[in-house]
């Protein structure tokens, strides 16, 4: 059986030592700090990171980030990465989408609900609804008149209902937080404009 060596840091040329944890030997002596991979290898990966609402905000407000994490996590989604989409979908993340629009907003849990309440009522199955909400975290924090105005220019501009409405949204989902149509005329908000659909 092939000798498990170790590596004593600072000695370097000399012969390998063999890990007694291995080989059965005494310790080594205190004398040399041994870098032995035996207390890593075969070991468990960190757990990630728990969800962590900004210090900043009020014990009701951090409670609120926390209770949209946990709508997200029902979803399927890990912890880390709900409590990355929830800072994206309120502002304390990247402002691609929101400009400025809402930053650094306190999360409320109600309209998180709301806005996957519309997902399924438009039709949107549930197993895609996780990735709905992966391709546009933002669409939790949209207010839900903005959600529902979407879908009814969807229906009435158009003329998309049914599966085939949900079938876009799946495509798009950035699609329910447009905001503007600039007909050709561009107006610099590319990615919240109704000339991408």
């Amino acid at each position: 059986m092939r000798a498990h060596h170790i590596r004593s840091a600072g000695a370097a040329g000399r012969a390998p030592r063999q890990c007694a944890r291995r080989s059965g030997a005494a310790p080594a002596s205190g004398r040399a700090r041994l870098a032995c991979r035996c207390s890593t290898e075969g070991a468990a990966a960190p757990p990630p990171p728990a969800p962590s609402p900004p210090a900043r905000l009020a014990p009701e407000q951090q409670a609120q980030w926390k209770a949209c994490v946990q709508q997200l996590t029902s979803l399927g989604f890990g912890e880390e990465d709900s409590d990355k989409m929830v800072a994206r979908a309120f502002g304390w993340a990247t402002q691609a989408y929101w400009r400025k629009e809402k930053v650094e907003e306190a999360p409320d849990a109600a309209r998180a609900a709301a806005a996957l309440a519309v997902l399924r009522e438009v039709g949107v199955a549930e197993a895609d609804v996780p990735r709905v909400v992966k391709a546009f975290p933002e669409l939790i924090g949209c207010g839900e008149d903005r959600l529902r105005g979407n879908v009814d220019h969807l229906r009435s501009a158009w003329k998309l209902d049914g599966p085939v409405l949900a079938a876009a949204v799946v495509r798009q989902p950035a699609l329910l937080g447009y905001t503007i149509d600039c007909m050709g005329d561009c107006a610099g908000e590319c990615n919240r404009c109704w000339a991408r659909f």
